[in-house]
């Protein structure tokens, strides 16, 4: 049973992490912008480390600009 509640929280932490990419991506640009699936202050500063910009904050999902 501990095996199933650590693979759930591990699934839960890891899915966030999935970017989509958005089709704003303009050809002169050298960021493109993302939607991230999570908006807690760990993975904010993740893709800060990253050099990502945080343009917008929803209440599930954050818009980021990241290099590429």
């Amino acid at each position: 049973m501990e095996k199933i509640g650590l693979i759930l929280m591990t699934t839960l932490f890891l899915v966030p992490l999935t970017l989509a990419v958005s089709p704003g991506l303009h050809k002169n640009s050298d960021t493109v912008r993302l939607i991230a699936m999570s908006n807690s202050p760990s993975d904010k500063a993740f893709y800060k480390a990253r050099g990502c910009e945080i343009v917008h904050e929803l209440s599930d999902f954050t818009a980021i600009k990241c290099p590429m």
